[in-house]
């Protein structure tokens, strides 16, 4: 390990595997790297085979059996979908202290969005699993394409700006019209328009008409992740800040906004 590793681990892994309480294993990520908040709640499109990364830290020179439970989300548990589910230990993990892997499984196929909670708990007695609870919402990429083109029914339009990587790609592959605004942040959303795009530093924030929508996302490290939205009768606003830029096509998070959005905009609020 050369020295920026150690100095990584040190500061920013380190204080995260801390000893589990004695005979526990604790969660430390899911479907992200160790540092991210495993009891946030994660999106993944759905799949024909669904797989949820996973990283925990055990008592040290054990390696319990871990195994999930799938519910569909419904208030305390929901309705048992999947039970026993094997966790699959990567071959080299990143760290000896840790346990990396996954859960892969196929969703019944009556299972077409909501929300899913995979619970853990480890197959040896006495050894409870700390945060061993995954809250998963489901994203239908075919949905989003079909709110797009309802979205383009009802006559209104969509403009993108900013790098919104894959993003033009995706419109262009489903066949969504739209209008590209170029590199920079509008000074106007005009009326009916849902406009959607990012950037780095500071900005002013545009005039957004009545009807019309924003979807602005930062990539700032310096500010924590999360979603602000700003909602009146006739407009809304979502400001996103997420700190690694994603690839539009690959995130179901970035995708969910794009529904959130337009669902309102075709609702009773215009």
């Amino acid at each position: 390990m050369n020295w920026m590793s150690a100095v990584f681990w040190a500061g920013m892994v380190g204080p995260l595997l801390a000893a589990p309480d004695a005979g526990s294993v604790k969660l430390l990520a899911v479907d992200g790297p160790v540092g991210r908040d495993a009891r946030v709640p994660v999106e993944k499109f759905i799949e024909p085979k669904m797989v949820i990364s996973m990283t925990f830290l055990a008592p040290a020179g054990e390696r319990p059996d871990l195994r999930a439970n799938v519910y569909l989300d419904g208030g305390e548990l929901g309705a048992l979908l999947l039970e026993n589910l094997p966790f699959h230990l990567a071959d080299r993990p990143g760290h000896p202290a840790l346990l990396e892997g996954d859960f892969a499984f196929s969703l019944p196929a009556d299972v077409k969005g909501g929300r899913i909670r995979l619970v853990v708990r480890s197959g040896q007695s006495g050894s409870p699993v700390d945060s061993g609870e995954v809250s998963v919402q489901l994203v239908d990429r075919d949905k989003i394409r079909k709110s797009l083109q309802a979205h383009e029914r009802a006559q209104r339009s969509l403009a993108v700006f900013g790098r919104v990587p894959g993003l033009r790609e995706m419109l262009r592959e489903w066949r969504i019209p739209f209008e590209d605004l170029g590199p920079d942040l509008p000074e106007r959303v005009s009326k009916g328009v849902l406009a959607v795009g990012d950037l780095e530093g500071a900005f002013r924030m545009p005039d957004v008409q009545e009807s019309a929508a924003l979807i602005l996302v930062k990539n700032s490290l310096d500010e924590p992740e999360g979603i602000k939205e700003i909602k009146s009768d006739n407009h809304m606003t979502i400001l996103a800040n997420r700190r690694q830029a994603g690839e539009w096509r690959h995130e179901p998070a970035l995708q969910k906004l794009l529904l959130q959005v337009i669902e309102h905009q075709l609702s009773d609020h215009e």
